[in-house]
């Protein structure tokens, strides 16, 4: 059996979702199925065409790279005027071509035209069992299900556990909806996430529910070395880190805060690093304001590259996960955390949120939720926590027991069992 992988991220800078499909693939070859992947090339200087040991990689033009922001650390937008014209136009044209929901797709499916055909060359030339598209974007479905020839069996894979309906208000859900199952109609198969199968329950998927699969997220893998990060701990002090992006409504440190506020006046060494990028209009002001608050207790600083973060993961004594405020999510990060072994504040939004069958396992875990029950009271059991936490952590074969289901091997199983029998 031979797959073609069809994925936004995988040339040039690559985010979290493509390092996901790079460890699939590995793996997926090591159980002895070659991969192919055709991706957008987003520098604009890919070349056509380069190879790994799971088979080439292909890269495809698109014009709606001129669309993306460039950022700052603080994740506002950081660009040339010269770059800011071309945001705007290219925006502006996707507008008037496919109306202002294009971005519920998550880029305008015009802008898919090279990645269709490369799409239908490939399977014509390779001869793939199965073609498996990986959204976010949900362009890529759609652009995917138009290229594909006869024959040629199509798998979607919604990757990510946090991009599904719950992102969208109730006026536009409905529609997402449908054009989701409307596409699911002419796919031989659909994985997603176990957190996001609920969202699959309801009436505008009845006719195609048979064809919806849980597979865990695969980001759950043994920590590698990486490169030494220019940020160091003081190794005095009880460290905590959030490694992650911060928002003012879908992952909200208002909680977090305030439970380290008061941990911090119980126990003085406590101090809490905020890396990763901020999103959301109050999001750079509320951070401000508990800086001044917190001094030299609370640091925040910009994202760092990703090969860097194992480095600050080892550093740390309590690593930090924040739940969604949205039902049926699962921030992807949950996993790197519980891979490390080390201690975890687990902060949730929600009495059901879907990070809490994971953590419940753990036996490093503190959870708190956010409203009432977090407590004055339970601050002080919080620093008691830090206090204990230092030092501590669970071996990797403790980890690959507790949580057996979501090791590589297994996720290629059960991914690998559903393709054979569809063929």
């Amino acid at each position: 059996m031979k797959l073609l992988f069809v994925c936004s991220e995988y040339c040039g800078d690559a985010d979290a979702g493509a390092r996901c499909i790079r460890r699939l693939r590995a793996e997926l070859w090591r159980q002895g199925v070659p991969s192919d992947v055709l991706t957008y090339d987003w520098a604009g200087n890919a070349p056509e065409r380069l190879a790994d040991e799971a088979g080439a990689i292909y890269a495809a033009e698109t014009w709606y790279r001129h669309a993306r922001l460039a950022r700052s650390g603080a994740g506002r937008p950081s660009m040339s005027p010269l770059r800011w014209a071309k945001v705007l136009c290219t925006r502006g044209y996707a507008v008037l071509t496919e109306g202002k929901d294009y971005a519920q797709r998550g880029m305008p499916v015009g802008s898919t035209a090279s990645l269709s055909k490369k799409t239908a060359e490939l399977c014509v030339k390779n001869k793939y069992d199965w073609v498996v598209s990986i959204s976010y974007p949900f362009a890529n479905h759609l652009a995917v299900l138009s290229a594909c020839p006869p024959g040629t069996r199509v798998a979607l894979y919604n990757l990510d556990p946090y991009w599904n309906n719950q992102t969208y208000n109730a006026a536009r859900a409905g529609c997402r909806a449908e054009e989701e199952a409307s596409a699911y109609q002419k796919a031989d198969l659909v994985f997603c996430t176990p957190e996001q199968l609920p969202d699959y329950q309801n009436e505008h998927f009845a006719a195609v529910r048979h064809k919806i699969v849980p597979l865990c997220y695969p980001n759950f893998a043994r920590p590698a070395a990486g490169r030494r990060s220019t940020i160091r701990f003081d190794p005095n002090e009880i460290n905590l880190l959030y490694l992650g992006t911060v928002y003012s409504d879908i992952r909200k440190p208002d909680t977090l805060f305030w439970l380290f506020e008061r941990a911090a006046q119980k126990e003085p060494r406590l101090h809490l690093y905020l890396i990763g990028k901020k999103y959301g209009a109050h999001t750079g002001r509320y951070l401000e304001a508990y800086t001044q608050r917190l001094k030299n207790r609370l640091t925040v600083c910009a994202p760092v590259p990703a090969e860097e973060t194992a480095d600050l993961q080892q550093q740390a004594d309590v690593l930090v996960n924040l739940g969604n405020t949205m039902h049926n999510q699962m921030p992807s990060k949950l996993l790197e955390c519980l891979a490390t072994g080390k201690p975890i504040l687990n902060v949730s939004s929600q009495r059901d949120c879907n990070t809490l069958p994971l953590v419940q396992r753990y036996p490093l875990a503190f959870q708190c939720f956010s409203g009432p029950a977090c407590s004055r009271a339970q601050a002080e059991q919080f620093a008691a926590f830090c206090q204990g936490a230092r030092g501590r952590s669970l071996s990797w074969e403790t980890l690959a027991g507790l949580y057996h289901e979501l090791l590589l091997p297994s996720v290629c199983r059960g991914m690998l069992l559903k393709l054979k029998e569809l063929l």
